[in-house]
Parts: structure tokens; sequence; C-alpha cells
């Protein structure tokens, strides 16, 4: 081929490509749509999606982008990931479809496409994004079992809490647990009562001989709460998830408790419980719950009973029920039914909130008046002590001592928070106390055998 024809050819193919790309980045393209099952989908959910699939036939990136998050959403992630691409096709400068197709392909474990996205993601995203990107990055590492990739991505953000957590893991892993304490103590000022940053803590002082620490860390994990957030692609799912179909009507449900009116609540419930009852979805308790309570808060007492019974007929049934078999007997004045009741919901399941209206039936003798506002401080004892809020902790179990000096579990809670602010003597008598009432309670006879002599 001549020289003139050579570049004639290449000419030719660049014009081609040219078009091509042309035709890719204009408003719309038309592509194969992926064909999945819908089957195991709500009818609307199912209905929504299919509508999105006849868009993106020959539609633009909006279009294609809809179809690849409900599909996201609903867990079709193969589906997803090419409709990811077909949009990014489209619009080759948005970091959030390259991000979201990434997001999918690791889902399915191909996690070596996954990190070329997240990289690319990364390099060219903002602060938010890339920490985001180079998270996801570092768990594909611990997925492929290549612990040296998975620190150095980690090591990229050693701000970010979870990425400081999984390093630490890794440190301790190789006998770095030196390096996992000063790592773990600078995230534990930032968030002192996280339960996995304490759990790892202590596993990095039992590596490293420390038993004072190990034991004293053991003791605050009971206190300690989850606030570290290791996986949350559960919460981008859902993110999707809720714009479509039922889970689309539940979340404007939930939206309108606390920014609508309860007619508008009760009109979305009652659309969702029509998609629920057609499809005999009882797996959606909860929203024949909340349309109970809208019920009673419209003064429908009988279609409340209603939902009650349709209940235990499709589901179990539990504390939550009682509760609003209550309010309808008291609503009606059948107080001493309402009594009766809701303590078979407190016997089932503590509740700081029912007490009150339990005794405000009036039908209760004295002693049990006391029982009950015993277990009510013990509860609101129980809430502070697992927050860490010793002293206000203290001061509720010593108030439920007082009201029922035969509660045990408030007896050994106080003991607890005596021993924790330094009252040995005071927490013996607590843990002594309880044992009298309940022998058999393990850990107020381990507590006090711990107890300095």
């Amino acid at each position: 081929m001549t020289t003139r024809n050579l570049l004639v050819a290449l000419l030719v193919a660049e014009i081609a490509i040219g078009a091509f790309v042309l035709k890719r980045s204009s408003a719309t393209f038309s592509a194969d749509v992926p064909v999945v099952n819908l089957e195991k989908l709500d009818p609307a959910t199912a209905d929504a999606i299919t509508s999105l699939r006849t868009k993106a036939t020959s539609g633009d990136v909006a279009d294609w982008r809809n179809l690849a998050e409900a599909l996201l959403g609903n867990g079709y992630y193969v589906a997803a990931a090419d409709c990811f691409q077909e949009a990014a096709a489209l619009a080759p400068n948005d970091l959030h479809l390259i991000y979201s197709r990434g997001f999918c392909l690791e889902r399915v474990g191909q996690t070596e496409r996954a990190i070329q996205l997240f990289e690319k993601t990364a390099t060219e995203s903002d602060t938010q994004l890339a920490t985001t990107c180079w998270y996801q990055i570092g768990r594909c590492y611990l997925r492929q079992e290549d612990p040296v990739q998975a620190e150095e991505a980690f090591r990229r953000i050693p701000n970010f809490p979870p990425a400081a957590y999984q390093l630490s893991k890794l440190l301790i892993r190789s006998n770095r647990y030196h390096d996992a304490i000063e790592i773990l103590d600078a995230q534990l000022e930032q968030l002192p009562n996280s339960l996995k940053l304490l759990q790892l803590r202590q596993n990095a002082a039992k590596a490293a001989n420390d038993e004072e620490t190990t034991r004293s860390l053991r003791d605050q994990e009971e206190r300690a709460v989850y606030q570290l957030e290791l996986e949350y692609s559960q919460r981008f799912i859902t993110m999707f998830a809720s714009r479509f179909g039922l889970p689309a009507l539940l979340s404007r449900a939930m939206d309108l408790k606390s920014a609508g009116s309860i007619q508008q609540r009760e009109r979305v419930l009652r659309q969702a419980l029509d998609v629920i009852r057609t499809n005999k979805l009882w797996q959606y308790r909860s929203v024949l719950v909340a349309m109970a309570h809208v019920q009673f808060g419209l003064g429908n007492l009988d279609e409340v009973q209603q939902l009650v019974s349709e209940i235990r007929r499709t589901s179990q049934d539990g504390a939550d029920l009682l509760e609003l078999e209550g309010l309808v007997h008291a609503s009606r004045g059948e107080l001493d039914a309402a009594a009766k009741v809701w303590k078979r919901a407190l016997d089932m399941q503590p509740s700081i909130g029912l007490i009150p209206d339990l005794l405000a039936t009036g039908t209760l003798s004295e002693d049990e008046v006391s029982a009950y506002q015993a277990k009510q401080k013990s509860q609101m004892g129980l809430n502070a002590y697992r927050s860490n809020q010793i002293a206000e902790a203290r001061v509720a179990f010593a108030e439920a001592t007082k009201l029922d000096p035969k509660n045990s579990r408030a007896w050994f809670y106080l003991g607890e928070t005596e021993r924790l602010v330094g009252s040995l003597d005071n927490a013996r008598a607590a843990y002594s106390n309880c044992l009298d009432l309940a022998p058999g309670h393990g850990r107020a006879t381990v507590a006090l055998e711990r107890l300095p002599k």
C-alpha cells in the first residue's frame, strides 16, 4: 500500500471512529437492554423497571442511569453494571457512573475490574468520592487476600475511620500491634465509645500482653455502641431501592411521619397495603403495624382491631400488637382490659414509653405502681449505662432500688456503676443484694469475686 493510500485509509478510519464517538456521546443511544427476571419483585417495582427498560432502549444518559440504579437497588448487579457502562459511554466524564459500575462489579466478585474503575475514579474525583474509592479498593484487595496492596490503599486515607480500622487489623495480624495501638488510640479520641474500635484495641492490648488494659477495655466494651460503619454498601443500595415501586411508597410514608399530615400518610400506606395484600407480601408486617397506629390517630378503633387480627393471621404476635390493643381498650374506657394487655406487653418487651400509660389507668395496687416505676427507672438507667453515661445511670439505678428493693437487675447494675466510679464498698453491697434476691445471678457472682478484698 502506498503512503498516500495508507493516509487515506487512516483518515477514513479516524472519521469512522469519530462518527462512532459522536454517536455515543449524543443525546440518545440505542443498545441492547439487559433482560432480567423480575418475578422476585413486587409488581409495582417490576412495572417500574419494565417501564425504565422501555425508555432506555433508545434513551439518553438519564434513562440509562435510572435503569441502572433501579437494577442496582434490587440486586441485579451484572445487568446494572452493563447499564452503567452504557450511561458512561454517553457521559464519559461522569465519575459517579464509573464508580457505580465498579460497585456492581465488586458485588459479583469481579474485583480486578472493579479496582481499575475505582482507581480511575479516585484519581479524577473530589476528596469525598476518592476516599470512598480507596476504601473500596482496599476491601477488594482483602477479598483477593492481598494484604500488602490492601494496606497501601488504606494508608492513602489515614483519617478515614473505617480505613484506620482495617489498617489496624492488618497491622495486628502481622504483629505490628504497637503501630496499630497508635492508630486506634487516635481514632478513639474521636469515637471514644465505638464498639468496633474498642474491640480491636482490646485485641492489640492482648497481643502486647497488656493485661490491665485488656481488662479495662473488656469492661468498657459492654457500654460501647456501634458507631463505626465498616460496610456501607447496603446503604448505597437502599438509596436506589427506595426510589421505585413498593419501597418508594414505604419511603414516602416514612418521610410523611415527620413532614406531613396523618391523612397523607394514611393514603400512602393504603397504596402500599394494596400491593402487600394483593401479592401476600406478609414480610412487610411493619407496614400493617404502622397503618394501625395511623388509624388509631384518626380515631378508627374498629379498623385498628381489624389490622391487629390481620397481622396475627398472617404473621406473628408481639408486644407491639398488645400495645395497640391496650390503646383501643383505654380509648373505650376499658381500663382494666388495657392494663391487662399492657402488663403482658411489658413482660414480653420492656418499654419505657408504655409504663406511664399503664400507670395512668389507675388500676394498679400501690406495690405494683412502685414496681413498674422501678422498672422504668431501671430501663432508663440501662439506656444511659449502655451509652457510657455512668453518672446518670448510677442515679437511675439507685432510684429504682429505692422504689422496688426486690429488683435484682437494678441492684446488679447499681453495683456496676458504683464499681466504675470507684465506690467499691457500695458496689460490694449492691452485688450482695442482687445475689440475695437472685442467688443464681452469674454476673453478680463474678463481679463480687473480682472486687479487691
